[in-house]
C-alpha cells in the first residue's frame, strides 16, 4: 500500500512508521512530507492509496488541509492523526472529507494498518454511492453536481499552475424533432451515442457531463490560451456535425456551443456555467450550428431577452399578437390579387416590437406553433367577416414556420381548421421559406402533400435569400415563388442582380410558376421588375401592411384611383394611394 504521510514532527512520524511496521497483513511504501503545500504537489504527480494527515502543519491548521487533500486530483482516502481527543472536533474532520479520525495513543493508532484498510473500504463505498449520485444514469457522464465539483478542482489547479480552464455548454439543435417523430426511446439512444462522441473529443483528465435533456458540458483543464479553447470548440462542432449526419435519423440536427475561459470570464462555478450558457444561446441566435464565446455585452442582451421572453409568453396567452395585411397586385392590370398576413405585436403602452426581435425568440422557445394557431384564427375570422359583408374574396397568404411544417399532422389540421370556418381552400395560401425546405423531412413532405391535397396553394418565400435550389421547384408542387427583397433592392444599381432576376422570371414562366417581386418601394424598381418579367408586386409603393379593419377602406380608395396605374409602353407606372404620399425609407419587416 502506497502511503503519503503528512507530518512535520519527526518523532510522531517515527511512531507512525513503527505502528505500520507491526501490520503483518500488508506492506507499506511510505512517503513523508512536512507541509500541506508539498503534500498537494505529491498528490498532483503521484498516486497514493491512503493519506495519513496531521492537522497542525506549518502552512495549514484544522479542517482546511483535510478539505484540500480530499479535493485533490488523487482522490485517496484521508486518515487524520491528531493528539486531540474531542468527538465534536473529529466529526468536523469527517465532514471536511476525512474517512477516519485517529487519536494518538488509541487502539486505532496502535493498529493503524487495519484502520487504513477500513478507510480504503469506506472510500470505495463512497465512490459507489457517488457513482449513483453524481453521474447521469442514461449516458454515464457526470451530472451537473459532479461537473460543478470537478470545475472547482480544475480552477484551484489552474490557480496553482498559472494555466486556464475551458468550459463549454453544448446543446443539440432541433432535438425535439427526434422525440416527436421517433419517440423518446430513439431520442435516448441518440443522446447515449452523442455522449460517447463528446467523450471521444476530450483528453484523459478532462470532464464531460450531461446537464439535462440534450444539453451537455465539457471541462478542459490545462489549456494555455483562449485560441486553444476556440480550436477545440470548432473541432468539436465539426465532429458533432459528422455524427448527426450519420446518426441523426435524417433530421436537421446540429449543435450550438457556448464557451468561457477561466479566469478571464468568471471565477465562481455558477458564474462560469451561466456565462457559458449565455454564449450558447448567442450561438443559437446567430443561426445555430455555431460556436460563440462569452463577452460582457451578453449580460445586457440576456437580461433584455429574458424580459422579452416573459412578455412574449404573456402576449401569446392574452392574444395581443395580431395580423396586418399587405396587398399584392398583378403588374399587367394593376388589380389587387391577394393579401399577405404578417404578424405584429403591439404592447399595451402603444409601443410595438419588431418581428425581427420577437420571432427569433419564439423559434428558440418553440412558440411558433402557438403563434401560428393564433394568427390563423384571426386571419380566418377576418376573411369570414369580409366575405359576410359582401367583400370580394381575395386569397390571403399566411406564413408557416418550419416548426409548424415539421409537426406531424399539421397539414391535415390546417385544412380541417379552414373547413370549420366554412371557408373555401382558395381563401388562403401558405407561404414557406427555402430554409424550411433545406431542413426538409418526411413529416414536411407529408404536410405539404396534405395542404396540396386540400386545395391550398403554396408559395416559396424569400427565393434568392441564400439557399436557392432549383431542386425545390422540381421536388415540391410550388405555385408561386416570391423574389427576396434583397434582390429587388439591387435592381437598377447592380446589373448582375438584373441578370439573375431575368433568368429566374424566365425559368418560372417555363415551369408554369408565377413570380412575386417583394419589397418594391420605388417606381424605378417596379418598372425594372416589370421589364424583367415579374407577374406580381408587393411592397411599400403599393401599400404598407395595414390592420384588418382598414383593408376594405383601402381597397375602395385604390379602386377609384386605379385608372392611373400603368403606362407600360413608356415605362411609367404609378399607383396612387394615401400611403404612397407618405412613403418612408424604413424597410418593410417581412415575417
Amino acid at each position: 500500500m502506497r502511503v503519503l504521510m503528512v507530518e512535520d514532527d519527526a518523532l510522531d512520524a517515527e511512531i507512525l512508521e513503527i505502528s505500520l511496521a507491526r501490520d503483518s497483513e500488508q506492506a507499506h511504501d511510505i512517503t513523508r512530507v512536512e507541509t500541506l503545500g508539498k503534500a498537494l504537489e505529491r498528490l498532483e504527480d503521484d498516486q497514493y492509496d491512503v493519506v495519513l494527515l496531521d492537522i497542525n502543519l506549518p502552512d495549514a491548521v484544522g479542517p482546511d488541509p483535510v478539505r484540500q487533500v480530499a479535493l485533490s486530483r488523487n482522490g485517496a482516502p484521508v486518515v487524520v492523526v491528531s493528539g486531540k481527543d474531542d468527538e465534536a472536533f473529529a466529526v468536523d474532520m469527517i465532514r471536511a472529507g476525512a474517512q477516519d479520525y485517529v487519536v494518538k495513543g488509541s487502539e486505532a493508532y496502535r493498529n493503524l494498518g487495519r484502520t487504513m484498510r477500513y478507510a480504503v473500504e469506506r472510500k470505495e463505498s463512497e465512490k459507489q454511492l457517488k457513482q449513483l449520485a453524481s453521474f447521469d444514469p442514461l449516458t454515464n457522464l457526470a451530472n451537473r453536481q459532479e461537473m460543478c465539483l470537478q470545475l472547482t478542482k480544475a480552477c484551484a489547479h489552474a490557480d496553482r499552475h498559472g494555466d486556464m480552464v475551458g468550459v463549454f455548454v453544448i446543446d443539440l439543435d432541433n432535438f425535439k424533432l427526434v422525440n416527436d417523430k421517433y419517440g423518446h426511446t430513439a431520442g435516448d439512444q441518440l443522446l447515449k451515442k452523442l455522449a460517447e462522441e463528446i467523450e471521444g473529443a476530450i483528453r484523459a483528465g478532462d470532464t464531460a457531463a450531461r446537464l439535462g435533456g440534450d444539453e451537455f458540458c465539457v471541462l478542459l483543464e490545462g489549456i494555455h490560451s483562449a485560441s486553444a479553447a476556440q480550436t477545440w470548440a470548432d473541432n468539436c462542432l465539426k465532429r458533432i456535425n459528422r455524427f448527426v449526419k450519420e446518426h441523426g435519423l435524417g433530421l436537421p440536427l446540429s449543435a450550438s456551443i457556448g464557451g468561457v475561459v477561466y479566469p478571464a470570464d468568471g471565477h465562481a462555478v455558477d458564474e462560469l456555467l451561466r456565462n457559458a450558457d449565455l454564449a450558447m444561446y448567442k450561438a443559437k441566435r446567430d443561426g445555430r450550428n455555431s460556436v460563440s464565446f462569452y463577452n460582457e455585452r451578453m449580460d445586457r442582451i440576456f437580461t433584455q431577452q429574458q424580459e422579452l421572453e416573459n412578455e412574449l409568453k404573456l402576449a401569446i396567452e392574452n392574444s395581443t399578437l395580431h395580423p396586418v395585411f399587405q396587398p399584392k397586385i398583378e403588374i399587367a392590370t394593376g388589380k389587387v390579387v391577394g393579401l399577405e398576413a404578417l404578424c405584429r405585436w403591439m404592447r399595451k403602452d402603444g409601443s410595438s416590437v419588431s418581428p425581427g426581435e420577437f420571432l427569433p425568440i419564439a423559434q428558440t422557445q418553440w412558440q411558433m406553433l402557438a403563434i401560428g394557431r393564433l394568427m390563423r384564427q384571426q386571419v380566418f375570422a377576418f376573411i369570414d367577416h369580409w366575405t359576410s359583408a359582401g367583400f370580394d374574396l381575395l386569397p390571403v397568404s399566411v406564413n408557416v414556420d418550419g416548426q409548424e411544417l415539421g409537426t406531424e399532422g399539421f397539414g391535415e389540421d390546417f385544412v380541417n381548421e379552414l373547413e370549420r370556418w366554412r371557408l373555401p381552400a382558395r381563401a388562403v395560401r401558405v407561404e414557406i421559406t427555402e430554409t424550411t425546405l433545406v431542413e426538409e423531412t418526411e413529416i414536411v413532405r407529408e404536410n405539404l402533400y396534405a395542404l396540396r391535397h386540400g386545395g391550398i396553394g403554396i408559395e416559396l418565400d424569400d427565393f434568392g435569400a441564400g439557399h436557392s435550389s432549383l431542386n425545390y421547384l422540381r421536388q415540391f408542387t410550388i405555385d408561386t415563388i416570391k423574389i427576396d427583397r434583397s434582390l429587388v433592392a439591387e435592381v437598377g444599381v447592380n446589373q448582375q442582380a438584373a441578370t439573375i432576376l431575368a433568368a429566374v422570371f424566365k425559368l418560372a414562366s417555363d415551369l408554369g410558376l408565377k413570380t412575386v417581386a417583394e419589397g418594391v418601394e420605388s417606381s424605378q424598381q417596379l418598372r425594372m421588375v416589370t421589364e424583367l418579367g415579374a407577374d406580381f408586386a408587393q411592397g411599400y409603393l403599393i401599400a404598407r401592411p395595414m390592420a384588418g379593419e382598414e383593408v376594405r377602406r383601402w381597397m375602395g380608395r385604390y379602386s377609384e384611383r386605379q385608372k392611373s396605374r400603368l403606362e407600360s409602353m413608356t415605362g411609367k407606372f404609378r399607383i396612387m394611394s394615401d400611403v404612397d404620399l407618405e412613403l418612408m425609407d424604413t424597410k418593410d419587416e417581412k415575417h
